[in-house]
């Protein structure tokens, strides 16, 4: 069985080492702990160690994680099927919602084949994919997701229909097959994928890319290994070969060459992802300005406002970039540190302002005097006044 957080760390520093992690996963809005990304891996680690369980993992996409990016990958709100979910409730089964359904190309419900909904008919929230309030079916505004439809389930046809039953069935397979993997992917046989995907659609680079709604040089990326393709990406090569998605992504040649080629050229929606040309010259002059000049800021906030993503930098330049994260850090453990102390002193003033008027400095009455953002809930500031108390 797992080592417990409080095995390892002490029931006090236990606590305190979950609600830093937790912290991390919710204070992001793409954060998701169903994805491929670290938010994921933490939180499987976290939750594992705690109960004991070694295959949390197998309900994330953490198994794909290195030939799947995570761009494009995972929705950044909830999406709900309303007849699965009533249908749920109906039967008085455990209210769940599929990963399937937070997967960004799948936009509809593969057994009512209705669009997936977005947003609540109630507040017209888009419920985040995971906060500190979450509870599945329900929205924050507290009105079950299935009766707080905008309208009735919108039925999906047409071209969109077969579409959308390719990419179910390959993604509800990429989604079956991961606690059955022998081995991680990892991505070392993926340009080897593509080059053969390229061989079997019979087309020429340029009419295989305007036939998916991609840029050439990105298949040419993809190609030449210096980049892994994205999952719509991956799917629509996949649907021109004839492949499945999990030989694709495993890099199995054999398999993907025994596949019986497609009899008539099948029905491809047009990618949507786009990608642009990035001058790393001049990314790297701004970013060693920023190093040098003004106020530390974080690199997210940096690369922000380059229009950049915050990987993108981090295998780019690596080396410039924790040098700029090692100077905010050092800026934010000072600013921290004194913001501490200012919150401390006033602490201190109340507990004695407190004695000087007769009165017994309790938390509560000590609290009941501090400005609203300070609080004695942080474990350092309580802390503190203890240590005033006891010295009386």
């Amino acid at each position: 069985m797992a080592t417990g957080l409080g095995d390892a760390l002490g029931p006090e520093a236990a606590q305190q080492a979950w609600r830093a992690e937790f912290a991390k996963i919710t204070s992001r809005r793409t954060a998701s702990l169903i994805g491929s990304a670290q938010a994921a891996a933490t939180w499987a680690r976290l939750l594992g160690s705690a109960t004991g369980r070694t295959d949390l993992e197998d309900l994330t996409l953490l198994a794909w994680g290195e030939v799947l990016p995570s761009k494009r990958l995972l929705r950044l709100t909830r999406a709900w099927c309303a007849p699965c979910l009533a249908r749920q409730r109906r039967q008085r089964e455990v209210v769940y919602a599929p990963l399937l359904w937070q997967v960004a190309e799948v936009a509809m419900c593969p057994e009512h084949e209705v669009r997936l909904e977005t947003r609540c008919g109630a507040c017209g929230a888009s419920p985040p994919i995971f906060t500190h309030w979450s509870r599945v079916g329900l929205c924050s505004c507290g009105e079950r997701l299935e009766l707080a439809s905008l309208a009735p389930p919108v039925p999906v046809t047409g071209v969109e229909l077969d579409w959308q039953r390719f990419v179910a069935a390959e993604v509800g397979s990429l989604i079956a097959a991961t606690p059955r993997l022998p081995a991680r992917p990892d991505g070392s046989a993926s340009a080897a994928a593509v080059y053969l995907s390229w061989e079997r659609s019979g087309l020429s680079l340029k009419k295989l890319a305007k036939s998916i709604g991609l840029a050439v040089s990105t298949l040419s990326e993809w190609k030449d290994g210096r980049h892994q393709p994205s999952l719509p990406g991956a799917l629509r090569l996949c649907r021109l070969a004839g492949v499945s998605l999990v030989p694709f992504l495993r890099g199995d040649l054999e398999s993907m060459r025994a596949a019986p080629l497609p009899a008539l050229p099948p029905l491809v929606e047009p990618s949507r992802e786009r990608h642009r040309s990035i001058d790393w010259v001049a990314v790297r002059i701004e970013l060693e300005r920023a190093l040098a000049t003004g106020d530390p800021e974080s690199l997210g906030q940096i690369v922000r406002q380059l229009g950049l993503e915050y990987h993108q930098a981090r295998r780019a330049l690596p080396e410039l970039c924790a040098a700029i994260t090692s100077r905010y850090r050092a800026f934010a453990a000072a600013r921290a540190s004194d913001r501490f102390e200012r919150d401390a002193q006033l602490v201190r003033a109340t507990v004695a302002s407190l004695r000087t008027e007769g009165l017994r400095p309790s938390r509560q009455r000590v609290q009941a005097r501090l400005p609203a953002p300070v609080t004695l809930r942080r474990p350092k500031l309580a802390g503190v006044w203890r240590d005033e108390v006891a010295q009386s």
